[in-house]
């Protein structure tokens, strides 16, 4: 095979050879070609064989690749139009915050009653007279005069005393003054007042009273009520108690 193969190529040299101009080769030189072909052709049968593998060789592919264009071809494709039901909207519970209305105290103005108490008064007044005889003391004839005190001041009086004067007074009686202790806001007393004079010969009586806190009253006349019985009953029932004044 491989001798064969040498063999066309030298018939191909010829052949070239012979597309040349026309040129006559004498037998000598026809002789010397053949020869050295001859042994070009052993000489490559004594050569190792190199089969030459036609290997095709993949042509680069070109492969079109559209280069976009700067302006961006707008490709409009229609749109179907496709009915969707309005959502139903679910009722989300919302805490909702009630205020509790908290009564709040307003701060009122509320005019401080000051009650301003009404001064200290003491009134006096004698209720009527009788006359009396007093042996234990050695006297004769004596004046008794009852006479009542009353509070109509704001405050409470102390140590009130009430003192009994007449005209035509002899010895001094132990009971032409008295005291009482406490006479309270619209409380009244009466007590009994004696002095060394006759009753009958009497033309000018007078009652002067003092208290604590400094308070003075003083009543004065020129005769003296006489009292009956059933007065006298009434009044000596209730002597030197304090007790309420009645309309008060």
């Amino acid at each position: 095979m491989r001798f064969i193969c040498v063999l066309l190529m030298i018939v191909a040299c010829l052949l070239t050879g012979c597309e040349q101009p026309p040129e006559y080769l004498s037998a000598t030189q026809i002789h010397a070609t053949v020869t050295a072909a001859v042994a070009t052709a052993q000489a490559a049968l004594r050569t190792p064989s190199v089969t030459l593998i036609a290997t095709a060789t993949p042509l680069p592919s070109h492969t079109f690749t559209q280069t976009p264009s700067a302006i961006p071809t707008a490709i409009v494709s229609p749109t179907p139009w496709v009915w969707l039901p309005s959502p139903t909207p679910i009722p989300t519970h919302t805490p909702t915050l009630v205020s509790t209305a908290t009564s709040t105290p307003t701060a009122t103005r509320t005019p401080t009653l000051t009650l301003t108490p009404a001064p200290p008064k003491l009134s006096i007044a004698i209720l009527g007279c009788e006359s009396g005889f007093d042996l234990s003391l050695g006297l004769g004839y004596v004046t008794n005069a009852y006479v009542r005190a009353r509070n109509l001041g704001g405050v409470e009086l102390t140590n009130v005393c009430l003192t009994l004067n007449t005209n035509g007074e002899g010895k001094l009686h132990p009971t032409k003054s008295r005291c009482i202790s406490t006479l309270r806001v619209n409380y009244e007393v009466t007590t009994i007042l004696t002095v060394d004079a006759e009753y009958k010969n009497l033309t000018a009586i007078e009652v002067i009273a003092t208290a604590n806190p400094a308070v003075s009253d003083r009543v004065a006349g020129t005769s003296c009520k006489a009292l009956s019985g059933s007065e006298l009953g009434s009044i000596k029932s209730g002597l030197n108690a304090p007790k309420p004044i009645q309309g008060q």
